[in-house]
């Protein structure tokens, strides 16, 4: 029996020489092989040729079906909903997405993209369809609204800031106010927003804190106007209503 003799090669992973047992061996050890595992299938999933292929594997039906049906089990689901948790929380993750959001590069894509007609009617579509269903949101909504317009007309710079550089927390606020009650209404400032300095963050503070809100029928809000008229209890709305 002819024995073969191998000349020495490089390993591509750790750079060290070894003689290999055949002439296709290009990993010098399975220990060497195991650490650099997640670069070697990297590498596979990042060439050309097997991008094309799996390309075309997601686009046939039978892999769209798997997959939606994966998706859909509920366990499933519950997986990724931990798994999401776990990684917004992650304060490596926020700070990798914060430096991706504040780069120059990606303020431009991500402004061309809201600016787009076609994904601006998409998104508004999707707020409209959530705010239906979700009453949080919607309470949400109308929060930020009446701040973007209470920051336009009382103060000299507009809105430059979020609620949050305020220190103004939109979850206590949902909370205070609660559930909207059917009918029109509106979140009504106690103490107007007019007697409020909107150029000093500490007065904003104070004109969007919890206890200064309340939901108001919109004609009463109307009324009220910027008067200053303690809160009043949906009972005794009803009552001014009969008046």
């Amino acid at each position: 029996m002819v024995k073969h003799s191998h000349k020495m090669k490089k390993c591509k992973f750790c750079n060290g020489f070894f003689k290999p047992n055949h002439n296709s061996q290009t990993i010098c050890s399975d220990k060497c092989n195991k650490e650099n595992k997640k670069a070697r299938e990297k590498a596979y999933r990042e060439s050309p040729k097997n991008k094309t292929k799996a390309k075309a594997y997601r686009d046939k039906p039978e892999a769209k079906a798997k997959v939606k049906l994966y998706r859909d089990k509920l366990e499933n689901k519950l997986k990724r909903k931990a798994y999401d948790k776990i990684y917004w929380e992650d304060s490596r993750n926020k700070v990798r997405r914060k430096v991706y959001r504040e780069s120059p590069e990606n303020k431009v894509k991500a402004k061309a993209y809201r600016e787009d007609p076609k994904n601006k009617e998409i998104t508004n579509k999707k707020a409209r369809q959530r705010r239906k269903i979700d009453s949080n949101y919607n309470t949400q909504c109308l929060i930020h609204s009446s701040f973007s317009n209470a920051m336009k007309y009382y103060s000299k710079t507009g809105k430059i800031k979020s609620m949050k550089k305020y220190g103004i927390d939109i979850k206590f606020i949902i909370k205070h106010l609660g559930e909207k009650p059917k009918g029109k209404y509106e979140i009504d400032h106690i103490i107007p927003k007019s007697w409020f300095n909107h150029n000093n963050p500490l007065e904003v503070k104070w004109c969007w804190a919890p206890e200064n809100l309340q939901w108001l029928r919109a004609d009463i809000n109307r009324w009220k106007n910027d008067r200053f008229i303690l809160k009043l209890s949906l009972e005794e709305q009803k009552k001014w209503e009969k008046k």
